[in-house]
């Protein structure tokens, strides 16, 4: 399976699973960006009011083969570094770990 049928299978699950909205994310000028950004809504939250939370997914190739780049590794790192959520995976098996919270896991 390619990167590119990966990435389709993820946003599909992702939306059976959950209603999230997903968009396949590349940034003009910003080049090793995460592929995917994902918004997965849920309950408003009590503690912070939020209505969703927002992760962003870098898919690798799941041959076997697919590495990150160091510019990669340096955009991750931004996106963590001001507060983002982000996941790297060469399996669809990542959608059943995310769930509409932080640390739940599916649909808890």
């Amino acid at each position: 399976m390619s990167e590119k049928i990966l990435q389709g299978k993820i946003v599909k699950k992702l939306k059976a699973l959950y209603g999230a909205l997903t968009f396949k994310f590349e940034s003009p000028g910003n080049a090793g960006v995460p592929d995917l950004v994902s918004i997965i809504p849920h309950e408003r939250c009590p503690c912070c009011g939020s209505t969703a939370r927002v992760v962003f997914v870098e898919v690798k190739n799941p041959n076997g083969r697919g590495r990150l780049s160091e510019l990669q590794k340096a955009q991750i790192a931004r996106i963590q570094d001001a507060g983002g959520e982000v996941y790297v995976t060469d399996t669809i098996d990542i959608v059943d770990t995310l769930g509409p919270y932080p640390g739940t896991v599916g649909g808890d």
